[in-house]
């Protein structure tokens, strides 16, 4: 069975967490120092008390909401509100969103029973053409031919900074840059986290940031999966992880803080849903702490990458961010899986196999599931061969690189 030990530095908060194909991961353990009860550290968001008057309605955001959201990606971007029936009657209604004075989407709900909650997700539209600041979101619950008599919570609200070209949904600051808001493993493990990221246009992917609450000055890897949103985790407990469309290795970087990492080459995203994850050794990502959270723990299986849910952990999201631009007019259709490089992958017996078929491959590169690089060899050929017996049982990558491109591939030594 493999052991995950994952904890902040400050001793605040403490996970043991497990991961196994075969076996459905146990419940994190939190600690908190002063012995702060969990229904504190991890309040419900349903807390209904119905009954306690004839009409009463409350509205909250579930699920995170984009902290800061592009131009690009206005438009189309799924808020998801949920309302929440604590009278004793029941009702119809109307969610209506907006930022500042500005209406941006509303969602109806009807025949509410007393007790009951109804998920409403929200499209924006809006006219926002220009980068704003700090701007707040506020989602408003109105019941329709009744009088609300608790209006005290009608409204929820949050903050939403209208940004050039930067993508996220955690709520770190630089004061969050330090060893108490610093995730990771001790003895220097390694870790995957990861975050998911909706798009509601098709733009280009130009670059990736994570903050560090602590840094060690290592190698990190980048990866990104196609995420299906919808998806229900298998009979473990984990999500499975099908199409990888990139990995790439950075230099994390010397001090703690923000560090921006440009990608090998732009990826064209399609709309959808992604997950972006980024690999690193000891401490330490910087994560907000702010419920509802989201975030992923990524590991390798034989067969394929799995993600494990950490949102009821406590440890809230994670300052991992995408940098977007529009979509070139050159481009019309692009598919994000394409063997651009030319190149065939496979395994037998001990040996990896690559060939560059018409292409001439210039280099050729393995890494571990964690991003550490195991091999690079310049190849100047068609065709190149490593020996695997060194190599643990476990998922792998090979980049390869040709005139024709790159491409990167998985595979496994059993």
């Amino acid at each position: 069975m493999k052991r995950f030990i994952c904890s902040f530095i400050g001793a605040a908060l403490c996970v043991a967490a497990y991961s196994q194909a075969s076996v459905q991961p146990q419940k994190a353990r939190i600690f908190a120092s002063d012995k702060t009860p969990m229904s504190t550290i991890l309040p419900s968001l349903n807390a209904a008390k119905a009954g306690e008057a004839n009409c009463d309605v409350e509205v909250t955001f579930p699920k995170p909401v984009p902290t800061f959201l592009p131009l690009n990606l206005i438009n189309g971007m799924p808020i998801e509100t949920q309302v929440t029936n604590l009278g004793s009657e029941t009702v119809s209604g109307t969610v209506t969103l907006s930022i500042g004075d500005a209406t941006i989407g509303t969602a109806d709900f009807a025949d509410l029973a007393s007790g009951a909650n109804a998920n409403l997700t929200i499209e924006i539209s809006t006219e926002i053409d220009a980068p704003a600041k700090k701007q707040t979101l506020t989602a408003t619950a109105e019941i329709t031919g009744k009088e609300d008599e608790n209006p005290d919570n009608n409204s929820a609200s949050t903050t939403i900074t209208i940004s050039e070209n930067e993508f996220a949904y955690d709520h770190t600051t630089p004061s969050m840059y330090v060893d108490d808001n610093a995730l990771g493993l001790p003895d220097f493990g390694s870790i995957l986290v990861a975050n998911t990221f909706h798009i509601s246009n098709p733009v280009v992917l130009d670059s990736v940031s994570a903050a560090w609450g602590r840094i060690e000055g290592d190698k990190i890897g980048i990866y990104i999966w196609k995420w299906d949103a919808q998806s229900a985790p298998n009979e473990n407990g984990y999500y499975n992880l099908d199409e990888q469309i990139y990995f790439g290795t950075h230099n994390q970087g010397l001090q703690r803080g923000m560090h921006y990492y440009k990608l090998e080459e732009p990826i064209y995203l399609a709309s959808g849903d992604y997950m972006l994850g980024i690999s690193f050794y000891g401490y330490g990502i910087a994560v907000d702490q702010i419920t509802p959270g989201q975030m992923y723990n990524v590991f390798a299986e034989t067969d394929g990458y799995r993600a494990s849910d950490w949102s009821s952990y406590g440890f809230g999201t994670a300052a991992i961010r995408m940098y977007v631009s529009d979509v070139p007019a050159s481009i019309n259709t692009v598919t994000t899986s394409d063997n651009q490089a030319g190149a065939s992958v496979n395994v037998n017996g001990n040996k990896l196999y690559v060939t560059g078929n018409a292409s001439e491959i210039s280099s050729v590169s393995i890494y571990s599931a964690s991003g550490a690089n195991m091999a690079t060899a310049e190849v100047n050929g068609h065709d190149y061969s490593h020996d695997l017996s060194s190599f643990t049982p476990g998922v792998y990558m090979v980049k390869v690189t040709t005139k024709s491109g790159t491409c990167v591939r998985k595979f496994a030594v059993k």
